[in-house]
């Protein structure tokens, strides 16, 4: 599976280019032009790695930044902006990214710098998890309910490794929300945004003639497992 980028970048010609020389390095590029766009995206599909402009034209790529880390600790981020000046490049790494390249650049240095950040992925130990016959990839951010790839939101997948990673045990719904949505404390409109989820991911994970799973111990949380509770 080639590595997914997402490039968060409002200047066309700059976006196009950028993408045509991630392409040509082998990965699935994903293109956003403004920071709702790219907090859209980070929040309902997979990425290894945005490379991220800070200049946007509705909301500073700092905010970006920010629910990046926030919602994905070790989600890597590559910045790339003509912010040059050393307080910019001392706050861009310290409030989250993993790489600063100044603009303008040359887009071979842009892949090589890329290529070195996924590469800190790969060489992270390749997790896999089972429960039944659903099986999970943590690197790869892709499950699978026997031969068939379940489409997950980045949010559901991070849902899913979370009660995998406690399988046959049930995990409380203040665990979800520290762990998922690092939310330290719970509140009403959350468990509303907790039930939404649960409920798109059971219909995933149960989808046609696949057993129940996913099962709700009432007033404890949710388990994973082929038993009943």
């Amino acid at each position: 599976m080639p590595p997914r980028v997402l490039i968060v970048e409002d200047e066309p010609t700059i976006a196009s280019a950028m993408a045509d020389a991630m392409a040509e390095a082998d990965c699935d590029v994903t293109l956003a032009a403004s920071a709702r766009v790219a907090l859209t995206r980070l929040a309902n599909e997979s990425h290894h790695l945005p490379v991220l402009d800070l200049n946007l034209p509705d909301r500073s790529g700092w905010d970006v930044l920010y629910v990046a880390r926030r919602d994905r600790p070790a989600l890597l981020v590559l910045v790339v902006t003509a912010r040059e000046t050393l307080p910019d490049r001392l706050r861009g790494l310290r409030e989250g990214a993993d790489d600063y390249l100044v603009k303008p650049f040359v887009l071979a240095e842009l892949v090589a710098r890329a290529q070195a950040l996924l590469r800190r992925q790969r060489v992270m130990p390749q997790a896999q998890l089972a429960c039944a016959d659903l099986s999970l990839d943590v690197m790869s951010r892709q499950a699978w309910r026997g031969l068939r790839t379940l489409d997950l939101t980045a949010r559901e997948f991070d849902l899913l490794h979370l009660l995998m990673r406690h399988a046959g045990r049930t995990v409380s719904r203040d665990m979800i929300a520290r762990e998922v949505w690092r939310q330290p404390l719970r509140a009403t409109p959350l468990d509303n945004v907790i039930d939404v989820h649960v409920a798109h991911l059971r219909r995933k994970l149960e989808a046609g003639p696949d057993s129940r799973l996913l099962h709700t111990v009432r007033g404890l949380g949710l388990l994973l497992s082929e038993r009943e509770p």
